[in-house]
């Protein structure tokens, strides 16, 4: 019996990708709600993403936030 005859001893593994995490209408609101507060957008060069960093930290400090992990690089 050949190679190409006998059955594959192993079926290949498709790892599954992982779920997009959509926000919630709430969340989204929150959100928008803090960046027009504090304008991450309008900093100077060099201070934005940590001003989005900083701007994420008191989104997950907020009650009204539902999401327990968020960076300034994620949204």
């Amino acid at each position: 019996m050949d190679a190409a005859s006998e059955p594959a001893s192993t079926t290949p593994q498709v790892s599954t990708p992982q779920r997009r995490k959509n926000y919630s209408e709430e969340d989204d609101v929150t959100l928008l709600r803090q960046v027009l507060l504090d304008r991450p957008f309008a900093k100077p060069r060099g201070k934005v993403m940590p001003h989005w960093d900083t701007l994420a930290a008191t989104l997950v400090a907020s009650p009204a936030f539902a999401r327990s992990k968020l960076s300034g690089k994620n949204g």
